[in-house]
């Protein structure tokens, strides 16, 4: 699978847990909470996101060496 389908895919997992933080917090604002979560997904989607791109970097660097 090449690098840029993976990142692309990387990239619509983060435009998409964004816009659901935007949302779930609007609606906390809207309800005067205190303390705005945006939940599990968005942290397990950025994770996802962190761990290709340091995979990456390491890969490409092994590569070089």
């Amino acid at each position: 699978m090449q690098l840029g389908i993976l990142f692309f895919v990387a990239c619509l997992v983060t435009l998409g847990a964004g816009t659901f933080t935007f949302y779930s917090t609007s609606s906390g604002y809207e309800h005067r909470q205190a303390f705005v979560y945006a939940g599990k997904s968005t942290d397990a989607a950025l994770v996802c996101v962190t761990v290709l791109i340091f995979t990456t970097c390491v890969v490409l660097l092994a590569a070089n060496a």
